[in-house]
């Protein structure tokens, strides 16, 4: 589920978080406190082109530390999160009734038309917001796919070089979708239906400003709500800026933090999250340096 939860988020935010911007172009950092073992922060994509491979800075990061922590890891979660995350998507409406026939058959029109085509049942017991985020997630331009995102090509990276995976977040990541009022969710499917081309070509220019190091320029559009929020229905912008500011970036942050002050002392630690979740006066390397640690960026000429 990590895939179906996190792309989507580095495409969001809100003018409230223009403060931090990055110090360089550049999507990892230093992290140090005296007496402590030196860590990395760095910011992701959950997309790329397929057949990429991580940058040579990246694994020598990841060469130098001795565990990963990531948002979340869907092949480490336990049976019992598996089983709460069923139950927290299921409805007892098939999706042909909460959305009705018609907008299902122009959403498999469009959903199938990306790299990975997005099957999915009319008489699947899943709530709207389900394909909603699956469809924000994996809905990739030809060519690109969420397994070639940073994050996924960390992960197995990582576990081959047998070091542990440590996910900030399990099934509880869903609550923050589950009370999204239904009516957006709809308006917001039909949306991407309308918009669906400047949503792949969004994803396309994201991943090569990304590859490119162009933190300020991302971070100068993801700041910028009138950008951001262009493809989603004006009546629903004041619930969505709350929802992606307030709950998915502001309140992850706050509650990861804590994890992370518990993790970076135990020993050399990559961080990687979402670039959305590093910049901004609520950002993790903001609220990093306000626990003492020092967090100092670092260009691609790494050695």
């Amino acid at each position: 589920m990590r895939h179906l939860f996190c792309t989507f988020l580095l495409l969001f935010a809100a003018a409230a978080f223009a403060k931090g911007e990055p110090e360089a172009d550049t999507f990892l950092y230093r992290i140090s406190k005296q007496g402590r073992p030196v860590s990395y922060l760095l910011g992701t994509i959950h997309v790329g082109k397929r057949n990429s491979t991580l940058p040579a800075d990246y694994r020598r990061a990841l060469g130098r530390v001795s565990q990963l922590v990531v948002e979340t890891d869907e092949e480490s979660m336990s049976g019992t999160e598996i089983r709460r995350m069923q139950q927290i998507m299921a409805d007892t409406r098939p999706l042909k009734t909460s959305l009705g026939e018609a907008r299902i058959q122009r959403l498999q029109r469009i959903l199938t038309t990306g790299q990975e085509p997005l099957a999915f049942s009319p008489d699947s017991r899943t709530k709207p917001w389900v394909l909603w985020m699956a469809a924000q997630s994996m809905f990739t331009p030809k060519g690109y796919s969420y397994r070639h995102g940073i994050d996924h090509l960390l992960i197995q990276t990582a576990k081959k070089q047998q070091k542990p995976v440590i996910a900030l977040e399990g099934a509880e990541q869903l609550d923050y979708f589950d009370g999204l009022p239904e009516d957006a969710v709809i308006r917001s499917l039909d949306s991407l239906v309308t918009h669906h081309r400047a949503f792949l070509d969004e994803t396309v220019s994201l991943e090569r400003d990304y590859r490119a190091r162009r933190a300020r320029k991302i971070w100068a559009e993801i700041a910028n709500p009138a950008h951001q929020l262009r493809f989603l229905p004006e009546q629903d912008h004041p619930l969505w800026h709350e929802f992606l500011y307030q709950k998915l970036l502001t309140k992850r942050n706050q509650t990861w933090l804590p994890r992370l002050i518990e993790i970076l002392p135990q020993k050399p630690t990559l961080v990687a999250v979402g670039s959305a979740h590093l910049f901004g006066g609520q950002g993790l390397i903001v609220r990093l340096r306000q626990v003492g640690y020092q967090v100092e960026p670092v260009q691609a000429d790494i050695k």
